[in-house]
């Protein structure tokens, strides 16, 4: 195993390389979506943090690190998937699991979920302004009815990523 994992390494370090990568700043919605209205918005509905892409060809890897404050935890939203730049538009799906790591005392860092991450992006030259859309799988033992995530209300978000190389 350990020598698949160093095969693994030495192929993708030239590789990425070669890969489109991006880093910015990212917001998440924490509610329900449906279920918003003007009055009830304030900054605690929100997740803020930084987001980071790397792409090569059509495959996208991606995560985002977003700040919990209620929990005083960070969370990493990471996928892998897909990506499919046409004219000015990058439209990607990924799919990934979820971390947790804990800063209230606890200490430690768990796998809590998995997400199915969807993407749209308008590329302005170096910079990106995209919308995103997260359904969470909160069971990560029992992929059987991974189905389900579509009868959820996913977490919406937007994101302002710079073009690094």
């Amino acid at each position: 195993m350990k020598r698949l994992v160093l095969v693994l390494v030495i192929v993708m370090l030239p590789a990425l390389a070669f890969a489109d990568f991006q880093i910015g700043a990212v917001g998440v919605y924490n509610n329900d979506i449906t279920q918003i209205s003007s009055a009830a918005v304030s900054s605690s509905d929100f997740l803020f943090g930084l987001e980071a892409r790397a792409k090569l060809w059509i495959f996208q890897v991606g995560a985002d690190a977003l700040y919990v404050p209620g929990d005083q935890s960070l969370v990493a939203l990471t996928d892998a998937g897909l990506a499919f730049d046409i004219l000015f538009l990058r439209l990607g799906a990924g799919i990934g699991p979820d971390f947790a790591f804990l800063t209230n005392g606890e200490g430690g860092t768990e796998l809590y979920s998995w997400n199915m991450k969807l993407a749209a992006d308008i590329n302005l030259g170096n910079l990106a302004v995209g919308v995103e859309a997260f359904y969470v799988y909160d069971s990560p033992s029992d992929l059987a009815d991974i189905g389900t995530i579509f009868q959820q209300t996913p977490f919406i978000g937007v994101n302002l990523l710079i073009r690094l190389f």
